[in-house]
């Protein structure tokens, strides 16, 4: 707790001699949760499109495994309030947002002894940029794919007030149908079950496999 209290007196002392897209991590580090955990390095991403819940399903395993839970909706927002554009690319085609999230969960590494990461965002574009990059750092990876029909994600969107168009739409059905995840273990979320099982079943399956990938390990998962 005491580390805790001392990392955000210094975030709040420091932000504002920062960069703009410091000054975003800084701020988007303290609104996370469950830094005082200790876990071993893994990282959960999701597959779908907008409307299949993957938002829903990263906030309640955040809550039942202590995780710490990266937002890419955050990420946008905050850079954003910083008067940047987080789709703005680099002259080798890669998103100031996909930068600005390897770089949080850098710091956050450096800061937290929580190596277990949800990563609340969809992969299915740029699923092997992350593999590759969460391998390289030494994650275990996991990936959690959310099976709902078009009509109910339409459905949803709608209800939520987002205007989306079909071509985007089709665009993202796309991404997400043609997504190969090879030998990296994945977990076939249904999207019309009670949620709370599904839930219950996700949190045993990710508790399995880092068991498997850290058989040595003395963190307690959960706990």
């Amino acid at each position: 707790m005491i580390r805790l209290l001392l990392v955000g007196l210094y975030i709040v002392s420091i932000t504002s001699l920062l960069h703009p897209i410091d000054q975003a991590q800084q701020t988007h580090i303290s609104r996370l949760a469950y830094l005082e955990f200790p876990h071993p390095k893994a990282m959960l991403l999701f597959s779908g499109a907008p409307g299949m819940g993957k938002s829903t399903i990263a906030w309640a395993i955040e809550a039942r495994l202590h995780a710490v839970r990266i937002s890419s909706d955050e990420g946008r927002e905050l850079l954003r309030r910083q008067g940047m554009d987080p789709e703005a690319r680099s002259a080798s085609g890669e998103r100031l947002l996909d930068r600005y999230l390897a770089s949080l969960i850098g710091q956050v590494e450096r800061l937290s002894p929580n190596g277990l990461f949800v990563i609340d965002g969809s992969c299915d574009r740029l699923f092997s940029v992350h593999e590759s990059a969460a391998r390289d750092a030494g994650y275990q990876l996991l990936l959690v794919r959310c099976i709902v029909p078009r009509n109910i994600v339409e459905t949803r969107l709608k209800a939520r007030g987002s205007i989306v168009s079909a071509a985007d739409l089709d665009g993202w059905l796309s991404d997400y149908e043609t997504l190969s995840w090879g030998e990296t273990p994945c977990f076939f979320f249904n999207g019309l079950a009670p949620f709370d099982e599904e839930v219950d079943r996700l949190t045993r399956w990710i508790e399995e496999w880092l068991a498997i990938f850290y058989k040595s390990s003395t963190a307690t998962i959960g706990e």
